[in-house]
């Protein structure tokens, strides 16, 4: 049976992204699954971090360090979309767009270069895990979009041709049903998801 079309936003931080996934018309989509994506151990500060442990360290040596966290965010990232997209097809839904709250990438130098600025450091780590996600989409040939998050509820609006209030309105709804967690990384991922339904035209269409 044809799968019906879901989107998926996510609001990621350092270690980790809230993962929220839409479907249904767009002009009033169902919350479909709602998770954690873990892309680094709580408890691993280097994880997490990577850029801020390597600070003081030979380039060498720190290169190896970003390496390996780099890869091990990707393998996870890759690892949780795989997860849900299984968890999703046996409820009769596809992914077939998704977006995270960010900025676009950009190139931040060398690594020797990002080390010696603080601003880089941490514009490096947010990167990271940006990255990780997008690659993991790519993988699994889902289009993806950078919504910043200012611009993510104008970006809704836009897509799905509604007034803000009533986009407010059912985001609210959506999250009193669901209960919580239902934060501010709920919600962006949720207009970023939503503004994914309208791109695509609804979810009442098939895969």
């Amino acid at each position: 049976m044809p799968l019906l079309r879901a989107c998926v936003g996510f609001s990621p931080h350092s270690g980790w992204a809230a993962a929220v996934v839409l479907a249904g018309p767009a002009a009033r989509p169902d919350l479909i699954d709602r998770r954690r994506f873990v892309l680094a151990e709580p408890d691993d500060h280097v994880g997490k971090q990577p850029f801020h442990a390597a600070e003081e360290m030979p380039l060498s040596q720190a290169t190896r360090l970003v390496d390996r966290c780099v890869a091990d965010s990707g393998k996870r990232a890759a690892a949780e979309l795989r997860r849900l997209t299984a968890d999703l097809k046996t409820r009769g839904y596809g992914l077939v767009a998704g977006g995270l709250c960010g900025k676009e990438a950009r190139p931040l130098g060398p690594l020797g270069t990002i080390l010696a600025s603080h601003a880089l450091i941490h514009a490096a780590e947010g990167e990271m895990f940006r990255q990780v996600l997008r690659e993991a989409a790519e993988q699994q040939e889902i289009a993806f979009v950078d919504v910043p998050e200012r611009e993510a509820e104008a970006r809704c609006e836009k897509a799905i041709k509604l007034p803000v209030e009533t986009l407010r309105s059912h985001l609210a709804a959506l999250g009193r049903a669901a209960g919580p967690p239902w934060t501010k990384d709920q919600k962006l991922a949720a207009l970023i998801a939503w503004a994914g339904l309208g791109l695509v035209r609804g979810t009442s269409s098939k895969t």
